[in-house]
């Protein structure tokens, strides 16, 4: 039967009514570079469409067709913590990729988006790491790691980061201290783009220098400690990788500086740039570049050469004519690199300084000049001695950076890194407020 007239307009205004309330694909934004065009936003309910059931579980199981649905608005962050590019698709409500966005390395993508809304992550190759159903959750942020492995954080505090990784498994931020509120130092290993991943983070080898040294420093001291950042007792260790690789990162400081001696340098800038640094905080490096110029290790030493940062170079072939990993490999008992930690962060803390009664030389006042046996000593120019790691001892003479009672002159002792706290803590000389905690 053929239907009136006016029954027949009034299906196609409502018609067309529910057609303007069908979803599109979110809106999103790449930082720090907005790389990718915003796709339409407006979305409503379709009429009396009751809203779907929460999605506790982000990650598809493979049951059903992989599709959006419809939903309320969520806001969801993808930050791509690896070395590799990926692409992201909206996988519309057909189940078809429609709208792709790209999301370099060590970038963040934000969506702006819909509960049950269905996004597809691939790789260059364009193998698919993970199908991902936004939960209903209003801010959800996602991290994919090195490994490819994808972690869901739902309703992020005001500053998101990475969910905790349990002691002994890789950790791609920095996990919540056993320490909040007091200055500690914290160890990352870095890896550039096209380095082998020995795992250092993992094996266990720093982890027994670290103890072996700071037992060293124990007994020197008379008790006192370096306060390293620890999660769950166990020794906090930050993988990171960064973008160039070690050639590019040997020519940068060539470019920058002249020569590659300020490998550190660089290191410490691109870390910087990646938000690694925080308040409180100085980090020790096992950065696995390939070669250096002069060393295996070298540190900031504030406040004449302010940083943050030092660096094991623990995979590098040194172009004096020695190899680090065989020289001074960690954990293996060999004092050379046991020895170095502490030394590295002590220049760290701004020892020896130029206030001390042996400074090397008046050239050379980061480092005492009267005993070899001393943990910040340095031979002079042209001198043929040799440092005495066999009988290391922490200012022999208490007379230049330990417990030195040389008048408006700082003293390790005395520093807020140490534990138990002393009880007048400095900070590093010259260190500005954005480093210190609040």
């Amino acid at each position: 039967m053929k239907k009136p007239l006016f029954l027949q307009y009034l299906i196609l205004i409502l018609g067309i009514l529910l057609s303007a309330c069908q979803g599109g694909a979110p809106a999103a934004t790449n930082t720090p570079t907005a790389t990718n065009t915003p796709a339409p936003t407006a979305m409503s309910m379709p009429i009396n469409t009751p809203s779907p059931s929460p999605t506790p579980n982000p990650f598809f199981s493979g049951v059903g067709a992989f599709k959006s649905g419809d939903g309320s608005t969520v806001n969801l962050t993808l930050t791509n913590r690896s070395s590799k590019d990926l692409t992201v698709f909206w996988v519309n409500f057909d189940g078809v990729e429609e709208q792709t966005y790209r999301l370099p390395r060590f970038q963040q993508l934000k969506l702006d988006s819909y509960h049950t809304h269905a996004f597809r992550i691939r790789n260059e190759a364009g193998d698919i790491i993970k199908e991902i159903l936004a939960t209903d959750e209003s801010t959800q942020v996602y991290f994919i790691s090195d490994d490819m492995n994808v972690a869901y954080q739902p309703t992020p505090g005001p500053t998101p980061t990475l969910i905790a990784a349990p002691p002994g498994e890789r950790s791609y931020a920095d996990r919540p201290d056993d320490f909040p509120g007091l200055y500690q130092a914290h160890v990352l290993y870095v890896l550039p783009a096209d380095a082998e991943d020995q795992q250092r983070d993992l094996d266990g080898k720093f982890n027994k220098t670290v103890e072996t040294a700071n037992q060293w420093f124990s007994d020197q001291s008379g008790g006192s400690r370096i306060r390293f950042d620890t999660y769950q007792g166990e020794l906090d260790i930050t993988f990171i990788q960064i973008d160039q690789t070690s050639d590019q990162v040997y020519d940068a400081s060539v470019a920058e500086y002249g020569g590659a001696f300020w490998i550190r340098d660089i290191l410490e800038a691109k870390l910087e740039a990646m938000n690694v640094f925080q308040p409180g905080k100085l980090y020790v490096a096992m950065f696995d570049i390939s070669k250096h110029p002069s060393t295996c290790a070298d540190a900031a030493h504030p406040p004449d050469l302010m940083g943050r940062l030092a660096g094991f170079y623990t995979a590098a072939k040194v172009e004096a004519g020695w190899s680090c990993p065989e020289e001074e490999p960690f954990g293996a008992g060999s004092r050379w690199a046991d020895m170095g930690v502490p030394h590295e962060i002590v220049h760290l803390l701004g020892f020896a300084s130029s206030c001390g009664n042996n400074p090397t030389s008046s050239e050379n006042t980061s480092h005492t000049g009267d005993f070899t046996k001393d943990l910040m000593w340095a031979p002079a120019a042209n001198s043929t001695e040799a440092w005495d790691v066999a009988h290391m001892t922490l200012d022999p003479g208490h007379d230049d950076y330990f417990k030195h009672n040389i008048p408006n002159c700082p003293d390790l002792a005395n520093s807020a890194f140490l534990d138990p706290l002393p009880e007048n803590p400095e900070t590093p000389p010259g260190w500005p407020a954005e480093w210190k905690l609040p």
